[in-house]
């Protein structure tokens, strides 16, 4: 039934794009060169509201790329850890099409509080629609397209393993 709702909202939101684009271009001759323009007005007006989500999700694809990835400090190689975990606050970070939130994780040895491994944890929320209307399709304020948050390579899941002997928080 939720389906059937967003088909009958997106066909309506089609068919209000294509009357926008047949007004701004109905003064302009018949012919090709209208059939195109209103063709680019009827895309461009339909995926305008979106537009914040669709260049956000290249953008945290690119973040969680670049630093999703733990740090394992240097000399920590073949040795064991009793690892403790802590957590940042989330803080915002600022330049993203949409709204992007930053967590540091931070392992330390038990024994003698000395950082053994960083990593950085990425929540991405919805654009301006999710943010108006209170829906998205992952939870409350998530994206509605994209992944809303970075999840660790395997690889370095592993490394972290390599090195722990036990893991708190």
């Amino acid at each position: 039934m939720g389906g059937l709702l967003i088909l009958g909202i997106l066909i309506a939101w089609f068919m209000a794009t294509k009357w926008l684009a047949v007004q701004a271009t109905r003064r302009m001759a018949a012919g090709i060169p209208r059939f195109f323009m209103r063709s680019i007005l009827t895309a461009a007006f339909f995926v305008a509201p979106v537009i914040d989500e669709i260049i956000g999700v290249y953008q945290f694809q690119a973040l969680c790329a670049t630093g999703g990835v733990y740090q394992i400090a240097p000399g920590t190689e073949g040795k064991k850890f009793d690892l403790k975990m802590t957590a940042s606050p989330y803080r915002k970070l600022g330049g993203y099409a949409r709204p992007v939130d930053e967590r540091t994780i931070t392992y330390r040895d038990s024994a003698t509080g000395n950082v053994v491994a960083t990593s950085k944890a990425y929540v991405a929320h919805g654009g301006w629609v999710v943010r108006t209307i209170g829906f998205s399709t992952s939870s409350t304020s998530g994206p509605l397209i994209g992944r809303d948050q970075c999840i660790f390579p395997e690889r370095e899941e592993e490394r972290l393993r390599e090195i722990t002997d036990n893991t708190t928080k």
